[in-house]
Protein backbone atom coordinates (compact mmCIF):
# COMPACT_ATOMS: atom_id res chain seq x y z
CA UNK A 1 0.00 0.00 0.00
CA UNK A 2 1.35 3.41 -0.98
CA UNK A 3 2.02 6.03 1.69
CA UNK A 4 1.44 9.73 1.05
CA UNK A 5 3.79 11.32 3.56
CA UNK A 6 4.32 14.67 1.86
CA UNK A 7 0.64 15.20 1.12
CA UNK A 8 -0.53 14.05 4.53
CA UNK A 9 1.97 16.18 6.40
CA UNK A 10 0.91 19.29 4.48
CA UNK A 11 -2.85 18.94 4.94
CA UNK A 12 -4.53 21.35 7.37
CA UNK A 13 -6.25 19.73 10.32
CA UNK A 14 -10.00 19.31 9.99
CA UNK A 15 -12.34 19.79 12.92
CA UNK A 16 -16.10 19.20 12.94
CA UNK A 17 -16.94 22.88 13.38
CA UNK A 18 -20.21 23.67 11.67
CA UNK A 19 -20.59 26.95 9.84
CA UNK A 20 -16.91 27.65 9.22
CA UNK A 21 -15.36 27.56 5.78
CA UNK A 22 -13.16 24.49 5.19
CA UNK A 23 -9.43 25.21 4.83
CA UNK A 24 -9.54 24.05 1.18
CA UNK A 25 -12.21 23.15 -1.35
CA UNK A 26 -13.21 19.63 -2.27
CA UNK A 27 -12.18 20.15 -5.87
CA UNK A 28 -8.74 21.44 -4.83
CA UNK A 29 -8.19 18.43 -2.60
CA UNK A 30 -9.39 15.88 -5.16
CA UNK A 31 -7.25 17.35 -7.94
CA UNK A 32 -4.18 17.43 -5.68
CA UNK A 33 -4.83 13.90 -4.45
CA UNK A 34 -5.46 12.44 -7.88
CA UNK A 35 -2.14 13.78 -9.14
CA UNK A 36 -0.26 11.68 -6.59
CA UNK A 37 -2.21 8.43 -6.41
CA UNK A 38 -1.19 5.04 -7.70
CA UNK A 39 -3.55 3.48 -10.24
CA UNK A 40 -5.17 1.21 -7.63
CA UNK A 41 -5.59 4.04 -5.13
CA UNK A 42 -7.08 6.20 -7.88
CA UNK A 43 -9.69 3.49 -8.43
CA UNK A 44 -10.56 3.59 -4.73
CA UNK A 45 -11.02 7.35 -4.95
CA UNK A 46 -13.31 6.89 -7.94
CA UNK A 47 -15.48 4.46 -5.99
CA UNK A 48 -16.36 7.25 -3.54
CA UNK A 49 -16.71 9.95 -6.19
CA UNK A 50 -19.18 7.86 -8.20
CA UNK A 51 -21.99 8.94 -5.85
CA UNK A 52 -22.09 12.23 -7.79
CA UNK A 53 -22.46 10.36 -11.09
CA UNK A 54 -25.35 8.42 -9.57
CA UNK A 55 -27.15 11.68 -8.78
CA UNK A 56 -26.55 12.96 -12.30
CA UNK A 57 -27.89 9.76 -13.89
CA UNK A 58 -31.07 9.85 -11.81
CA UNK A 59 -31.58 13.50 -12.77
CA UNK A 60 -31.24 12.58 -16.46
CA UNK A 61 -33.75 9.74 -16.18
CA UNK A 62 -36.32 11.96 -14.49
CA UNK A 63 -35.57 14.92 -16.76
CA UNK A 64 -34.49 17.04 -13.82
CA UNK A 65 -31.69 19.63 -13.69
CA UNK A 66 -28.39 17.96 -12.92
CA UNK A 67 -27.27 19.07 -9.45
CA UNK A 68 -24.02 20.93 -9.03
CA UNK A 69 -21.47 18.27 -8.02
CA UNK A 70 -19.56 18.53 -4.78
CA UNK A 71 -16.58 16.75 -6.33
CA UNK A 72 -15.38 16.05 -9.89
CA UNK A 73 -17.34 13.40 -11.79
CA UNK A 74 -15.86 10.05 -12.68
CA UNK A 75 -18.05 9.41 -15.73
CA UNK A 76 -19.73 12.79 -16.14
CA UNK A 77 -23.08 13.99 -17.54
CA UNK A 78 -21.98 13.87 -21.20
CA UNK A 79 -21.06 10.19 -21.06
CA UNK A 80 -24.12 9.43 -18.95
CA UNK A 81 -26.34 11.04 -21.61
CA UNK A 82 -24.73 8.77 -24.21
CA UNK A 83 -25.32 5.79 -21.92
CA UNK A 84 -29.02 6.68 -21.59
CA UNK A 85 -29.33 7.25 -25.36
CA UNK A 86 -27.64 3.92 -26.09
CA UNK A 87 -29.98 2.15 -23.67
CA UNK A 88 -32.97 3.70 -25.42
CA UNK A 89 -31.70 2.22 -28.69
CA UNK A 90 -31.25 -1.15 -27.01
CA UNK A 91 -27.45 -1.00 -27.32
CA UNK A 92 -26.44 -1.53 -23.73
CA UNK A 93 -23.38 -3.80 -23.67
CA UNK A 94 -19.81 -3.55 -22.47
CA UNK A 95 -18.70 -3.32 -26.11
CA UNK A 96 -20.94 -0.29 -26.58
CA UNK A 97 -19.34 1.30 -23.54
CA UNK A 98 -15.94 1.00 -25.09
CA UNK A 99 -16.92 2.10 -28.59
CA UNK A 100 -19.41 4.90 -27.95
CA UNK A 101 -18.33 6.31 -24.60
CA UNK A 102 -14.59 6.01 -25.22
CA UNK A 103 -14.12 4.30 -21.88
CA UNK A 104 -12.11 1.19 -21.13
CA UNK A 105 -14.72 -1.54 -20.49
CA UNK A 106 -12.37 -3.04 -17.90
CA UNK A 107 -12.46 0.09 -15.71
CA UNK A 108 -15.91 1.45 -16.59
CA UNK A 109 -18.35 1.33 -13.64
CA UNK A 110 -20.19 -1.74 -14.89
CA UNK A 111 -23.03 -1.34 -12.40
CA UNK A 112 -24.25 1.63 -14.48
CA UNK A 113 -24.67 -0.66 -17.49
CA UNK A 114 -26.44 -3.31 -15.37
CA UNK A 115 -28.78 -0.69 -13.91
CA UNK A 116 -29.60 0.84 -17.30
CA UNK A 117 -30.34 -2.63 -18.69
CA UNK A 118 -32.95 -3.16 -15.96
CA UNK A 119 -34.33 0.35 -16.40
CA UNK A 120 -34.66 -0.06 -20.16
CA UNK A 121 -36.31 -3.48 -19.78
CA UNK A 122 -38.95 -1.98 -17.47
CA UNK A 123 -39.62 0.79 -19.96
CA UNK A 124 -39.96 -1.61 -22.91
CA UNK A 125 -42.61 -3.78 -21.26
CA UNK A 126 -44.23 -0.85 -19.42
CA UNK A 127 -43.72 -2.56 -16.09
CA UNK A 128 -43.91 -0.42 -12.94
CA UNK A 129 -40.61 -0.54 -11.11
CA UNK A 130 -40.70 -2.63 -7.95
CA UNK A 131 -38.75 0.13 -6.20
CA UNK A 132 -37.79 3.72 -6.89
CA UNK A 133 -34.97 3.85 -9.41
CA UNK A 134 -32.82 5.96 -7.08
CA UNK A 135 -32.85 3.08 -4.61
CA UNK A 136 -32.30 0.44 -7.28
CA UNK A 137 -29.26 2.34 -8.57
CA UNK A 138 -27.94 2.79 -5.04
CA UNK A 139 -28.15 -0.97 -4.49
CA UNK A 140 -26.28 -1.68 -7.74
CA UNK A 141 -23.63 0.82 -6.65
CA UNK A 142 -23.36 -0.75 -3.20
CA UNK A 143 -22.79 -4.23 -4.58
CA UNK A 144 -20.20 -2.87 -7.01
CA UNK A 145 -18.26 -1.18 -4.20
CA UNK A 146 -18.39 -4.33 -2.08
CA UNK A 147 -16.58 -6.16 -4.89
CA UNK A 148 -14.10 -3.45 -5.88
CA UNK A 149 -13.23 -1.55 -2.70
CA UNK A 150 -10.52 -2.17 -0.14
CA UNK A 151 -11.47 -2.88 3.48
CA UNK A 152 -11.75 0.82 4.37
CA UNK A 153 -13.99 1.73 1.42
CA UNK A 154 -16.21 -1.32 1.90
CA UNK A 155 -16.54 -0.68 5.62
CA UNK A 156 -17.31 3.01 5.20
CA UNK A 157 -19.84 2.59 2.39
CA UNK A 158 -21.58 -0.17 4.33
CA UNK A 159 -21.70 2.00 7.48
CA UNK A 160 -23.02 5.03 5.61
CA UNK A 161 -25.63 2.94 3.82
CA UNK A 162 -26.78 1.40 7.10
CA UNK A 163 -27.42 4.89 8.48
CA UNK A 164 -29.42 5.87 5.40
CA UNK A 165 -31.44 2.66 5.50
CA UNK A 166 -32.33 3.13 9.16
CA UNK A 167 -33.32 6.77 8.63
CA UNK A 168 -35.48 5.69 5.69
CA UNK A 169 -37.09 2.94 7.79
CA UNK A 170 -37.88 5.45 10.55
CA UNK A 171 -39.58 7.76 8.04
CA UNK A 172 -41.48 4.82 6.54
CA UNK A 173 -42.75 3.77 9.94
CA UNK A 174 -43.85 7.29 10.87
CA UNK A 175 -45.82 7.72 7.62
CA UNK A 176 -47.13 4.15 7.50
CA UNK A 177 -45.58 3.46 4.08
CA UNK A 178 -44.67 0.18 2.43
CA UNK A 179 -41.17 -0.78 3.57
CA UNK A 180 -41.07 -3.63 1.06
CA UNK A 181 -40.98 -1.12 -1.80
CA UNK A 182 -38.92 1.63 -0.20
CA UNK A 183 -36.06 -0.38 1.32
CA UNK A 184 -33.89 -2.11 -1.25
CA UNK A 185 -31.18 -4.70 -0.77
CA UNK A 186 -30.54 -8.28 0.25
CA UNK A 187 -28.68 -8.01 3.56
CA UNK A 188 -30.00 -9.23 6.90
CA UNK A 189 -30.39 -5.61 8.04
CA UNK A 190 -32.54 -4.87 4.99
CA UNK A 191 -34.66 -7.96 5.63
CA UNK A 192 -35.35 -6.95 9.23
CA UNK A 193 -36.04 -3.32 8.38
CA UNK A 194 -38.49 -4.37 5.68
CA UNK A 195 -40.26 -6.68 8.13
CA UNK A 196 -40.27 -4.06 10.89
CA UNK A 197 -38.48 -6.42 13.25
CA UNK A 198 -36.47 -3.82 15.16
CA UNK A 199 -35.84 -6.08 18.14
CA UNK A 200 -33.70 -8.59 16.25
CA UNK A 201 -31.64 -5.83 14.65
CA UNK A 202 -29.87 -5.31 17.96
CA UNK A 203 -28.22 -8.72 17.50
CA UNK A 204 -26.73 -7.82 14.14
CA UNK A 205 -23.26 -6.43 13.54
CA UNK A 206 -24.96 -3.11 12.69
CA UNK A 207 -27.00 -3.19 15.89
CA UNK A 208 -24.96 -0.56 17.72
CA UNK A 209 -25.11 2.01 14.95
CA UNK A 210 -28.84 1.36 14.52
CA UNK A 211 -29.42 2.15 18.19
CA UNK A 212 -27.40 5.35 17.92
CA UNK A 213 -29.34 6.48 14.86
CA UNK A 214 -32.62 5.71 16.62
CA UNK A 215 -31.57 7.88 19.55
CA UNK A 216 -30.51 10.71 17.26
CA UNK A 217 -33.79 10.49 15.32
CA UNK A 218 -35.69 11.42 18.48
CA UNK A 219 -34.19 14.94 18.29
CA UNK A 220 -36.95 17.27 17.06
CA UNK A 221 -34.64 20.00 15.77
CA UNK A 222 -33.69 18.85 12.28
CA UNK A 223 -30.50 20.94 12.25
CA UNK A 224 -29.29 19.38 15.50
CA UNK A 225 -30.24 15.94 14.24
CA UNK A 226 -28.25 16.40 11.03
CA UNK A 227 -25.24 17.62 12.99
CA UNK A 228 -25.35 14.58 15.24
CA UNK A 229 -25.57 12.19 12.30
CA UNK A 230 -22.48 13.82 10.78
CA UNK A 231 -20.69 13.66 14.13
CA UNK A 232 -21.47 9.94 14.27
CA UNK A 233 -19.93 9.53 10.81
CA UNK A 234 -16.92 11.71 11.74
CA UNK A 235 -16.20 9.66 14.86
CA UNK A 236 -16.49 6.45 12.86
CA UNK A 237 -13.97 7.69 10.30
CA UNK A 238 -11.61 8.53 13.17
CA UNK A 239 -12.00 5.00 14.54
CA UNK A 240 -11.10 3.52 11.15
CA UNK A 241 -7.93 5.58 10.71
CA UNK A 242 -6.73 6.37 14.26
CA UNK A 243 -3.52 4.32 13.87
CA UNK A 244 -3.04 5.33 10.24
CA UNK A 245 -1.62 8.66 9.10
CA UNK A 246 -0.46 8.64 5.51
CA UNK A 247 -2.21 5.77 3.67
CA UNK A 248 -4.88 6.07 0.98
CA UNK A 249 -7.50 5.23 3.62
CA UNK A 250 -6.57 8.33 5.61
CA UNK A 251 -6.65 10.46 2.47
CA UNK A 252 -10.13 9.15 1.64
CA UNK A 253 -11.31 9.76 5.20
CA UNK A 254 -10.05 13.32 4.85
CA UNK A 255 -12.11 13.68 1.68
CA UNK A 256 -15.26 12.42 3.40
CA UNK A 257 -14.78 14.80 6.32
CA UNK A 258 -14.18 17.66 3.94
CA UNK A 259 -17.47 16.83 2.22
CA UNK A 260 -19.30 17.16 5.53
CA UNK A 261 -17.67 20.49 6.31
CA UNK A 262 -18.36 21.82 2.83
CA UNK A 263 -22.03 20.94 3.11
CA UNK A 264 -22.45 22.79 6.37
CA UNK A 265 -20.30 25.77 5.47
CA UNK A 266 -22.84 26.63 2.79
CA UNK A 267 -24.91 28.01 5.63
CA UNK A 268 -23.38 31.46 6.11
CA UNK A 269 -22.97 32.55 9.74
CA UNK A 270 -25.21 35.60 9.40
CA UNK A 271 -28.00 34.09 7.29
CA UNK A 272 -27.49 30.50 8.29
CA UNK A 273 -30.72 30.16 10.22
CA UNK A 274 -32.88 31.71 7.51
CA UNK A 275 -31.16 29.74 4.74
CA UNK A 276 -31.40 26.56 6.73
CA UNK A 277 -35.12 27.15 7.23
CA UNK A 278 -35.54 27.75 3.50
CA UNK A 279 -33.73 24.51 2.75
CA UNK A 280 -35.81 22.59 5.28
CA UNK A 281 -39.04 24.07 3.92
CA UNK A 282 -38.00 23.01 0.43
CA UNK A 283 -37.13 19.51 1.61
CA UNK A 284 -40.44 19.21 3.45
CA UNK A 285 -42.29 20.31 0.31
CA UNK A 286 -40.38 17.81 -1.83
CA UNK A 287 -40.96 15.07 0.73
CA UNK A 288 -44.70 15.71 0.73
CA UNK A 289 -44.71 15.74 -3.06
CA UNK A 290 -42.72 12.49 -3.26
CA UNK A 291 -45.03 10.93 -0.68
CA UNK A 292 -48.11 11.78 -2.72
CA UNK A 293 -46.45 10.50 -5.90
CA UNK A 294 -45.55 7.27 -4.14
CA UNK A 295 -49.08 6.76 -2.85
CA UNK A 296 -50.51 7.38 -6.32
CA UNK A 297 -47.99 4.99 -7.89
CA UNK A 298 -48.71 2.37 -5.23
CA UNK A 299 -52.44 2.52 -5.99
CA UNK A 300 -51.71 2.18 -9.73
CA UNK A 301 -49.36 -0.72 -9.08
CA UNK A 302 -51.96 -2.55 -6.98
CA UNK A 303 -54.54 -2.23 -9.77
CA UNK A 304 -52.24 -3.90 -12.33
Amino acid sequence: MAEYYALGAGLPTLRPEIGKNPPLTLREFVETLRGQLTRRDGQLLDLLLLSEDNKALVALLYDRPIPEPQVPYVVGPDRLRKLVAAAERGMITSEMVGEELHFDPKTYPSYLVDFMYEYRHDQEIDRPAEHFYEDILDNYYFRYVMKRGDEFVRTWVSFDRSIRLVLAAITIKRHDLDARRLIVGDSELVRLLRSGNWHDISFLEEGEVVQKVLQISEEEDLSVREHRIDQLKWDYLDSLTFADTFSIDTMLAYLLKLQMLSRWSSLDAEIGKSRFREIIDQLNHESRSDLEKFRAEAKRHNRL
